[in-house]
């Protein structure tokens, strides 16, 4: 397998829960979470190819036995990588990094996790900006998970969207208010604070929120077919250049008419 494969897997094997159940708590609907985080891991698959590259504590094969690390979506599924990018001979000496030497490096690198978490707002933002999102009620959203959904989970659903990332950032994540208040672009003044007790209570009550097996099972081999089948670096610039448009749609809309308002006096004066 691939270094680049095994930063991957490290990634969505020790974070893929967590950006779930932000994606829940923020979405309070179990496939928009799914779909939010799937499209989280597409961003981020971009982001763990330079990360990969850049850990400096594995010993990197020599000039005769140096193998390329391939971009996940020329991956066609994970068990041809050994036999479709290396000969045989080579596979077992070609890369000095292991699974759980990936796992370290993943659970270490801050500034990954906060790439990881910075896509996921990324792809919340969108998920909002397309359309007005209703809240389901409490029997239709605890009828289509596995877990319940108790009342003090349903009052934190309730609760104003900002603050809820903020607390699971803080007080889940473990994140800085520094870091905190950049991934969110608001200042740290207006962050909420939780005592030691209620932020293990916090962790407490979200532990049962978690995917369906299925999903557990399917989702990274789902995240490589797309990478195989769609050109996912295009798309993501795509949505990203969307996503421009509508967080800015007012203020191009006010160009417009101002543009519109100063062609008409100009012509107005010669004609």
């Amino acid at each position: 397998m691939s270094e680049i494969l095994k930063y991957f897997d490290a990634l969505l094997d020790r974070y893929y829960i967590f950006v779930y159940q932000y994606a829940f708590l923020v979405s309070c609907n179990d496939t928009s979470a799914k779909d939010i985080a799937f499209q989280t891991y597409l961003y981020t698959g971009d982001n763990v190819r330079k990360y990969a590259i850049t850990d400096k504590s594995v010993n990197k094969p020599s000039e005769t036995t140096k193998v390329s690390i391939p971009d996940p979506r020329e991956i066609k599924s994970q068990k041809q990588v050994a036999s479709a990018k290396f000969p045989a001979e080579q596979t077992p000496a070609a890369s000095a990094l292991t699974d759980s030497r990936a796992e370290a490096y993943v659970s270490e690198n801050r500034e990954l996790l906060l790439r990881l978490f910075a896509n996921c707002n990324t792809v919340i933002d969108d998920f909002f900006l397309r359309h007005l999102r209703r809240r389901k009620s409490r029997s239709v959203i605890e009828s289509s998970v596995d877990f319940a959904i108790t009342d003090r989970l349903w009052a934190l659903m309730r609760a104003p969207l900002l603050r809820k990332q903020a607390l699971y950032l803080l007080y889940c994540m473990d994140f800085t208010q520094a870091e905190v208040s950049t991934l969110l672009h608001i200042p740290e003044s207006r962050l909420p604070f939780l005592s030691p007790e209620d932020a293990a209570g916090l962790k407490e009550l979200l532990k049962p929120v978690q995917p369906d097996e299925e999903t557990l099972s399917s989702v990274s081999d789902d995240l490589y077919l797309r990478f195989e089948k769609r050109n996912v670096p295009l798309e993501n610039k795509l949505r990203d250049i969307r996503l421009f448009f509508d967080r800015h749609i007012l203020w191009i809309a006010g160009f417009l008419i101002l543009f519109m308002l100063l062609a008409a006096m100009y012509t107005s004066r010669f004609a």
